[in-house]
């Protein structure tokens, strides 16, 4: 059976896979929101938003254009 055009198909990244996120990764998330509505789309200016944000890294460490690749491809995203 088909399904309607308007019911969206079930994607990978829009799943969490049997768990809630972490308080990391919530922090992260409400970080980027804050940061996309500022009209921040490049790589080092949310990276550089991130660390004036005082959002820490995975390892506490400030952000590098690396570690915002490494923990975006961890979380299942593609885009950077």
């Amino acid at each position: 059976m088909s399904r309607p055009l308007h019911e969206p198909k079930d994607m990978v990244w829009q799943q969490r896979r049997g768990r809630t996120p972490s308080d990391h990764e919530n922090a992260l998330g409400v970080a980027l929101e804050r940061i996309f509505e500022q009209g921040i789309e490049d790589l080092d200016g949310i990276v550089g938003r991130l660390n004036e944000l005082n959002v820490a890294s995975a390892d506490g460490a400030p952000w590098t254009p690396q570690s915002f690749r490494d923990e975006i491809a961890k979380q299942g995203a593609k885009e950077f």
